[in-house]
């Protein structure tokens, strides 16, 4: 699996997007702010997109 990130590897790092939760996380957003648990693991996913999705208007 490693020896086949190489053959993955993105072009531009700020194409790079985290997601949290099934989430993207969004660029004014930093980790701080999603309040994770000091000293446990936190699972994310980093995937290449050049584009994100609009955040939900729930409520709206």
């Amino acid at each position: 699996m490693i020896r086949n990130w190489a053959e993955e590897a993105v072009a531009k790092a700020e194409i790079l997007r985290l997601i949290y939760q099934g989430r993207f996380l969004h660029s004014n957003v930093t980790l701080g702010a999603l309040g994770l648990p000091f000293g446990k693991t936190t699972v994310m996913h980093l995937v290449p997109r050049e584009n994100l999705p609009e955040p939900n208007s729930q409520g709206e």
